[in-house]
């Protein structure tokens, strides 16, 4: 559904709710997904455009991502809204 990066460590997190580590950067990962379904919303989250349900207003004009599985939530910073307006219209 979205992968995480935290400082060095990436990890992918699966509908299944798994954690996998990866040994890609978030930069390395949207390279070799250009046009597929992973874009990056924020500096550490790259998210499954299939799996997002609802967005949600959050503050400062920041969002949240509510994915597929109705629990988890990834935010979708100011820098990265608007590309993700012209990605889902």
């Amino acid at each position: 559904m979205y992968c995480q990066a935290n400082g060095d460590t990436v990890t992918a997190r699966t509908v299944t709710r798994e954690t996998l580590p990866l040994r890609l950067s978030l930069q390395d990962l949207e390279t070799r997904f250009p046009n597929g379904p992973f874009a990056r919303v924020h500096k550490s989250f790259l998210v499954n455009f299939d799996h997002v349900r609802q967005v949600e207003p959050y503050f400062s004009g920041s969002y949240r991502l509510l994915l597929s599985d109705h629990t988890s939530r990834v935010p979708l910073s100011r820098q990265y809204a608007k590309r993700f307006r012209h990605r889902v219209a």
